[in-house]
């Protein structure tokens, strides 16, 4: 009788002669009177074995890779356009706040994530530098380069900061997102893929522009 012996490593073996009986789920190999039977075998050429139980449990995680984690908490869920309409409607202070919650909402899923202090720097840095320049006087080009240099750095750790949470957002779910459009779009491309996070509708792996 001639069968197919299965290896642990998926690499697929051709001996002859062999008997498959099935034992608690487990398929054995019997090989020259031999049997290889609840335990894994090195020697491939001589034995295979592979557990059915375990390959059972490993195909619904490719089958549910899109659906949400019950331990992952629910992202922020509004639609993108509404950001950038409220953002626009309150003068801004909505796209402040959300940056904010994005930033949050990636610190509890990745503890490490050092975006939301990062964001607070950025804000915390232009206020200090116009202070810093009134403080020094309205007179000479100190001031102005004062007051530059804290806009710089602002742009700086913002964009750093986005870029920080793209990478716990890919790390976390698997996804493939622009950094192209992360540096252009920075709150309103994030929350596309926040919202798709929350409905279950990501695409782990996927590339192209929108991630």
């Amino acid at each position: 009788m001639v069968e197919f012996a299965h290896h642990l490593t998926g690499v697929r073996y051709w001996r002859p002669q062999c008997e498959d009986a099935e034992r608690g789920g487990e398929v054995s190999v019997r090989m020259s009177g031999r049997r290889a039977v609840g335990r894994e075998i090195n020697d491939p050429l001589r034995y295979g074995t592979y557990r059915r139980d375990r390959m059972q449990s490993e195909a619904p995680l490719a089958s549910d890779s899109r659906q949400q984690p019950d331990n992952v908490p629910k992202p922020p869920s509004l639609h993108w356009a509404l950001v950038l309409l409220f953002s626009l409607l309150t003068g801004g202070i909505l796209f402040l706040v959300w940056m904010f919650r994005q930033a949050a909402w990636v610190r509890r899923i990745d503890p490490m994530s050092k975006a939301l202090r990062v964001l607070v720097i950025a804000f915390l840095t232009p206020i200090l530098a116009v202070v810093a320049a009134v403080a020094l006087g309205a007179e000479g080009p100190l001031p102005t380069v004062i007051v530059l240099a804290g806009r710089l750095i602002f742009a700086v750790a913002w964009v750093w900061s986005y870029f920080s949470m793209r990478n716990s957002i890919e790390a976390r779910f698997g996804l493939n997102l622009s950094g192209l459009l992360t540096f252009f779009f920075t709150v309103f491309y994030l929350q596309y893929h926040l919202r798709r996070i929350a409905k279950g509708t990501h695409t782990p792996h996927r590339d192209g522009l929108f991630g």
